[in-house]
């Protein structure tokens, strides 16, 4: 199993892309002790926009199967939104975007500023992960999210679609999304999936937030040089984080 390179259905970040993670202190902490992508399981997904079919997705579904020579194409409609729904408990993802521009919204969101001032943003390239990956013991692949409205319907036959595609209003995020899926051991699958790396060879900035102390900077810079990163990949953050969340 390794990384899977996918057909031009999928919009695929070329190798120079440049990708983003913001990381919260207590993501930071095992980030430092245990380096490595971090995938969650999608029944842990604590996001009540993201993996369910829409209206229009379940008419699509019974429409296509409508057209088919099937004597009991209700049935086998029903087991057709099942299957694409039961993916949730066998498909891990590791989230990131392509917007190098900070915002509140990802400071806060991403970065929890409200429950501590220290967060992160680590800074890498598609080509870099692709690394990581290859050497993963899981089929996984990467995508752009697509955003949807609610008046699209997934496309039938293509249920890969459901685990990389967003309502609308997060279009700002420009996320793409690393995935694991199906998951290979459909038997008590793990919660979360670790690929460790070195950080060394996935960082080339660190970006610490504005609201970090002087003192905090200087441990967080201190720690990631301990891992091989260059002082000069390790800045403090001018941006003016407000309180509350810019949606």
């Amino acid at each position: 199993m390794s990384y899977i390179e996918l057909g031009q259905r999928y919009s695929v970040p070329n190798e120079a892309t440049k990708l983003f993670r913001y990381y919260s202190e207590q993501k930071l902490d095992m980030l430092l002790q245990y380096p490595s992508l971090f995938f969650c399981r999608l029944d842990y997904w604590d996001d009540a926009d993201e993996f369910f079919l829409t209206q229009a997705d379940v008419k699509n579904i019974f429409s296509w199967h409508k057209i088919l020579p099937e004597h009991n194409h209700e049935e086998i409609a029903k087991d057709h939104i099942l299957r694409i729904t039961e993916l949730k408990k066998f498909s891990f993802i590791s989230s990131w975007t392509t917007e190098y521009q900070e915002t509140n919204k990802f400071w806060h969101t991403y970065g929890e500023i409200d429950k501590n001032p220290l967060a992160v943003r680590i800074m890498t390239t598609t080509k870099k992960l692709k690394q990581v990956l290859e050497k993963c013991s899981h089929d996984v692949f990467m995508a752009h999210v697509e955003y949807y409205n609610e008046i699209d319907a997934i496309e039938v036959g293509n249920d890969i679609s459901f685990l990389v595609r967003k309502p609308k209003k997060f279009h700002s995020e420009k996320e793409v999304r690393i995935v694991i899926s199906p998951f290979a051991q459909r038997h008590n699958p793990p919660a979360s999936i670790f690929a460790p790396f070195l950080l060394a060879n996935i960082v080339d900035e660190v970006l610490v937030s504005s609201t970090a102390s002087s003192e905090q900077y200087e441990i967080v810079k201190n720690k990631f040089m301990n891992h091989g990163i260059q002082s000069d990949k390790i800045r403090k953050s001018t941006f003016p984080i407000l309180s509350g969340i810019e949606v």
